[in-house]
């Protein structure tokens, strides 16, 4: 008597069991991966802490603005862009330009400055007006682009007031 006792699971139990292993797995892998690819990859940001302009005359005004470094990595160039709600068009000029740092580039100034992240800094500019008059109270937007050392870049920008 040769009896063969079949013991084993049957299809339908092994069918259940694969797919909630496969789903098992997939809950794994989908918390585990985004984590993983954020840490490789942080985002890189600026704030404008402080935007001020003062108009000296009906053409020039002073304006100040004050960005700092919101990323992990050093900033390694700035360039500032200011409009007006009139459409006035600036003529930008660095005042506390250091020798080949900051320089204009037609409606912007561009300025190569080492920002360490936590750090601020702070840049003043001279608006010229190219048309119209300045006028006090007008709405003026800064736009500030900063270059990081890995290449990555971050924008901020603020409005403000002429006074």
């Amino acid at each position: 008597m040769n009896s063969q006792i079949n013991k084993g699971i049957s299809e339908l139990l092994a069918i259940v069991l694969g797919i909630v292993i496969t789903i098992a797995i997939g809950m794994a892998l989908f918390t585990l991966i985004p984590g993983y690819f954020n840490s490789l990859q942080q985002q890189q940001r600026i704030a404008i802490t402080g935007f001020n302009i003062n108009a000296v005359d009906n053409k020039v005004a002073i304006a100040t603005v004050n960005i700092k470094n919101l990323g992990t990595k050093d900033i390694s160039n700035i360039t500032i862009y200011i409009s007006s709600s009139r459409n006035v068009s600036y003529i930008l000029l660095p005042i506390n330009k250091i020798e080949g740092v900051c320089y204009n580039n037609s409606a912007a100034v561009v300025c190569s400055v080492s920002i360490a992240p936590g750090q601020e800094t702070s840049i003043a500019l001279q608006l010229k007006s190219a048309g119209p008059s300045i006028v006090i109270g007008d709405k003026v937007v800064v736009t500030v682009v900063a270059t990081f050392v890995d290449k990555s870049i971050s924008t901020g920008s603020a409005t403000g007031y002429i006074y």
